[in-house]
């Protein structure tokens, strides 16, 4: 088991659980809020660039 390997459902052969929806879950929320906060990151910057332009003129 390596930190880097993103194949989470190796570990599942071991403990068919309650294990075994926590790690894809996770995995998964946790790209969509990165992705979420990439995209709001990316809007507040083209707000500020739109605001900055507007009180230019």
């Amino acid at each position: 088991m390596e930190i880097g390997d993103c194949q989470p459902f190796t570990t599942n052969l071991q403990s068919p659980g309650a294990t075994t929806m926590y790690l894809p879950l996770t995995t998964l929320l946790i790209i969509v809020v990165i992705a979420f906060m990439a995209g709001m990151l990316i809007a507040f910057v083209m707000m500020l660039n739109a605001i900055t332009k507007m009180k230019g003129k």
